[in-house]
């Protein structure tokens, strides 16, 4: 189930990117960018299933997993820039040179972060495992692992829910905005997880599905609800060129008539 929702959003996260490429529109390309990163990092993930058996990851599987959530980060949050400058200077300019600069320090970020990733946990010998944080939570190099990547989770996640709160509305908002809860909920979670164990020595036994489940609903509601908001942009375009073809056939048989 978990990698059937990981593929499918993967899927619509192409779809939006393909789109957005196509038709040069930059931040539809961008969110299908977002949605495919944040896709992989459920799909990586995957295997520490929420109910079932669990199977052990490698650290190289945990490394990519990460770094795909840090790039699902970068993503969401450079439209959520591009959606700020654009209100600010009322135009949308993706060659504004304050928003070329802001962005340029955000990828900065994003590729500092992806490479400390790789240098904390690739210098250690960490057996595979499905219980990551408990088995190895109490070494300096997983925390930081942790907490290196658990910010791209949910801020930007957080981000994207006030976005479509202020700016949004119907269903898909609400149902956007519940998964984009849930992204938070996860980060705070993985951040409880981490506190609880290298601080207090204290093991938290369903870490890791919980941690899973907040990724799938996280990933589940965020494409459902960009997708009704797609579906419904679709339809009223569709709806716009019935009307006008149907308009215009009326005024053309009135015209004859005359």
């Amino acid at each position: 189930m978990i990698e059937w929702v990981a593929w499918a959003s993967c899927v619509v996260g192409a779809l939006l990117a393909g789109l957005g490429l196509v038709k040069a529109i930059p931040d539809r390309t961008v969110l299908g960018m977002g949605i495919i990163f944040y896709s992989l990092t459920l799909h990586t993930y995957s295997p520490l299933l929420i109910f079932g058996e669990r199977q052990p990851l490698t650290t190289e599987d945990r490394i990519w997993g990460a770094t795909f959530a840090v790039l699902g980060g970068w993503s969401f949050l450079i439209l959520a820039l591009a959606i700020l400058h654009a209100h600010r200077t009322q135009k949308e300019d993706w060659a504004n040179p304050a928003l070329r600069r802001d962005l340029s320090i955000l990828s900065i970020a994003a590729v500092s972060s992806a490479l400390a990733l790789r240098l904390e946990l690739s210098s250690g010998h960490f057996a595979p495992t499905a219980d990551f944080l408990n088995v190895y939570g109490d070494d300096h190099r997983v925390v930081l692992y942790q907490l290196t990547f658990l910010p791209w989770i949910a801020v930007p996640v957080g981000v994207l829910g006030y976005m479509t709160w202020k700016y949004s509305s119907g269903l898909s908002k609400v149902v956007t905005i519940a998964g984009c809860m849930c992204g938070v909920l996860w980060g705070i979670w993985k951040l409880a997880g981490v506190m609880f164990r290298f601080v207090a020595g204290d093991s938290i036994g369903i870490e890791s599905p919980v941690s899973v489940g907040l990724g799938f609903l996280t990933v589940l509601l965020v494409t459902c609800g960009l997708g009704i908001f797609g579906a419904g942009h679709a339809w009223r375009r569709v709806s716009a060129m019935i009307s006008y073809v149907w308009n215009r056939r009326v005024d053309d048989a009135r015209h004859q008539e005359g």
